[in-house]
């Protein structure tokens, strides 16, 4: 980012809604966070109801929802391109944000040098509404992929049924001062050794020893710790 910003000027705004752009933030009477029945466990529909309820309540007085849509968001993103005085904007979109930047350029055109997409959200679907299906058709893929992995169907062996076993240790055991960045992914009973460096979007599937540095380069170079 920094060697972007020697050519370019980067702009992050919050959506209305979000950040400190008057957050719609569900709170009581008290200033607190609304509490759901029973955090201990899954909300029943009609108890997600109730809250849905309640929160639109507290927004009373301080935020019309109606007006927190995308429409409005394009509206002020271009408010705030003319109060900066810049005629175009690049626009850089990942998964809502695709949403957002292709209705600017659909409506303010000229106004528009180049738009960059990531992972789209096609403009005729309604955001939110396939969440369930396609977190469930992960799972079975995911599942289908791990037992077709030897590596991984012995960590995460199944019964008959095809349900996993239940009371096995799972979870990675990590000593002491283990750097892990961002976006890494460990799976299973691995043990991170004490000092290892866990760089960012990788996979471990295999122990990492004391004092290894585990990167996307050393794992192409190193045939047998690439991820399964």
């Amino acid at each position: 980012m920094l060697r972007k910003r020697r050519h370019r000027d980067v702009f992050l705004v919050d959506q209305r809604g979000t950040g400190h752009s008057n957050p719609l933030t569900c709170v009581g009477a008290d200033g607190k966070p609304l509490p759901l029945a029973d955090a201990s466990r899954a909300p029943t529909a009609a108890e997600l109801a109730d809250y849905a309820k309640r929160c639109a309540q507290s927004l009373q007085g301080r935020a019309d929802p109606r007006f927190y849509t995308t429409t409005q968001a394009i509206a002020d993103l271009d408010a705030v391109r003319a109060a900066l005085g810049v005629d175009k904007l690049n626009l850089i979109g990942g998964s809502y944000g695709t949403r957002v930047a292709q209705q600017y350029a659909a409506r303010y055109p000229a106004h528009v040098r180049s738009v960059v997409l990531d992972g789209v959200a096609p403009n005729d679907l309604v955001v939110g509404g396939e969440f369930a299906t396609t977190f469930e058709d992960a799972i079975t893929l995911q599942s289908a992929q791990c037992k077709a992995s030897p590596a991984c169907a012995k960590r995460f062996p199944t019964d008959a049924e095809g349900n996993l076993q239940k009371g096995l240790p799972r979870h990675p055991v990590v000593e002491d001062d283990v750097v892990i960045y961002a976006g890494a992914t460990i799976l299973g009973r691995v043990t991170l050794g004490k000092g290892a460096t866990i760089g960012g979007n990788v996979w471990i599937t295999d122990d990492v020893p004391a004092g290894a540095g585990v990167t996307q380069a050393s794992l192409q170079n190193a045939p047998q710790r690439r991820p399964v």
